[in-house]
């Protein structure tokens, strides 16, 4: 009896857990919204004190494709335009915090799935595979605002100089 009694509990645990994981209307409704591909527009850099400037590891004008699914899968790949053309994978930062990804030689990716907070109005890339196996696992979390056909992230980073900075994305749908 007892073990019929701890395996009701179990399971009534682990239904409200998965009830709890759920996605609520208003964040099927933002995902719905983001589930489509996304062109690069801009990436830039500004220090706290509001004054931009070029992240050096993909340049002034980087190349980007980002996808969100209907089922809460993500990718995404940035490449800086004059990347070198060696088939040595260079590392071009020695910082590497924990809110971005490391970049090899002016290219970045990773995929994996996602999960919208639309109080916080921010979308979480949990991280399965990267370009940088030190990325695998990292749970990427973005505020993100959504304006017609673009779509905006940001957040707090660092430069691959060390410096704070909060770093804003711009992406336009495709279609």
């Amino acid at each position: 009896m007892k073990s019929l009694v701890v395996v009701l509990i179990v399971a009534v645990a682990a239904a409200r857990g998965a009830f709890s994981q759920a996605p609520t209307a208003e964040a099927s409704h933002i995902r719905e919204a983001l589930a489509r591909s996304w062109v690069l527009i801009s990436r830039r850099d500004f220090t706290h004190d509001g004054k931009a400037q070029t992240e050096r590891s993909l340049g002034e004008t980087p190349r980007g494709l980002l996808f969100y699914g209907t089922d809460g899968h993500m990718a995404v790949q940035l490449m800086r335009l004059d990347a070198p053309r060696s088939s040595t994978p260079l590392s071009t930062s020695s910082v590497h915090p924990k809110n971005n990804t490391d970049i090899s030689s002016g290219y970045d990716a990773y995929f994996g799935t996602y999960t919208v907070d639309p109080a916080a109005q921010t979308v979480t890339h949990h991280v399965e595979g990267a370009l940088s196996p030190g990325d695998v696992g990292k749970s990427l979390t973005r505020p993100f605002r959504l304006q017609g056909a673009e779509l905006t992230l940001s957040f707090d980073t660092s430069a691959s100089d060390g410096t704070p900075v909060t770093r804003t994305v711009v992406w336009r749908r495709t279609q």
